[in-house]
C-alpha cells in the first residue's frame, strides 16, 4: 500500500512520520531519504536525536500564591509592613515574605507589598556606579581641572580663592603671595583683625620669609 508524502498537509509535521517509520523498522538511512524526499533535509544523527526525545514534558504543579491580601487582614498586613520598615529601611523583600507568612499564615507576591510600601512613602534608591573612563577620554576629562586652587573656610564663609596654574611651585613667597590676594582683605572685612589663621606645618608655611610676613601684616596663627 502506497503511503502518501504530501509535504504540504497541515495536520500533520514531517517529524510525526518518524515515530511511525520506526516502529516499520525503517533504519536512520531510510529514514533521511524519505525526508529529503518530502523536501526536508535531516542527517541520521539529527533523525535519532529527534526520536530520543521525550514524548511529555513533565511540568512541575502549578502553586499559585495569592498576589491580593484577603480584606479582612489587609489593614493588620499593612501596619506590620510599614513597622517592619521603620524598624529596617533595609529589610529584604524575602525576609518581609517570611515575617508575613510566619504571622498571618499568607504566601504573598512582591506586588501588594511594594504597594503599600509606594503608598507609605518608602522608596528604595538604586546606587549608580561610574564606568570606566576610556583611555583615550581620560585626559580631556581632566584638562579643565589641571589648575592649584587655595582657599579657606570659616564660619562667616570662604575666603578669596586663588588660582595659580599647574606648574606653579608654592615656596614661601608665593604663599606670602597668596596670603596677601586671598586673605588678608577679606580677613580685615570679616573679622576686623579678630580672627586666626589655621594651616599645617608645611615648609612654605613655618619658612622664615613667612614668618616675618605674619608678623609684619600683623596676621594671628
Amino acid at each position: 500500500m502506497a503511503q502518501s508524502l504530501d509535504h504540504k498537509n497541515l495536520d500533520k509535521c514531517w517529524k510525526d512520520y518518524l515515530v511511525g517509520w520506526r516502529d516499520q523498522g525503517l533504519s536512520l538511512e531510510e529514514m533521511s531519504l524519505r525526508c529529503k524526499a518530502m523536501g526536508h533535509t535531516c542527517s541520521p544523527s539529527s533523525i535519532k536525536r529527534l526520536l530520543d526525545l521525550p514524548l511529555e514534558i513533565v511540568k512541575a504543579p502549578y502553586s499559585p500564591q495569592p498576589s491580593t491580601i484577603p480584606p479582612e487582614l489587609y489593614d493588620d498586613v499593612r501596619k506590620t509592613i510599614i513597622d517592619l520598615y521603620q524598624e529596617d529601611d533595609e529589610i529584604t523583600m524575602i525576609r518581609l515574605l517570611l515575617k508575613i507568612e510566619e504571622k498571618f499564615k499568607l504566601q504573598l507576591s512582591d506586588y501588594p507589598i511594594e504597594r503599600i510600601r509606594k503608598e507609605a512613602g518608602f522608596v528604595s534608591l538604586n546606587v549608580r556606579h561610574g564606568h570606566s573612563v576610556k583611555l583615550v577620554n581620560r585626559q580631556p576629562r581632566v584638562d579643565w581641572c589641571r589648575v592649584l586652587i587655595w582657599g579657606g573656610i570659616s564660619w562667616k564663609g570662604v575666603t578669596n580663592l586663588v588660582v595659580m596654574s599647574e606648574s606653579c611651585r608654592v615656596d614661601a613667597p608665593e604663599y606670602c603671595r597668596i596670603l596677601r590676594d586671598g586673605y588678608i582683605k577679606w580677613e580685615s572685612e570679616k573679622y576686623g583683625g579678630k580672627s586666626l589663621l589655621v594651616q599645617d606645618n608645611a615648609r612654605c608655611h613655618t619658612a622664615k620669609i613667612t614668618q616675618d610676613f605674619l608678623a609684619r601684616e600683623e596676621i594671628k596663627v
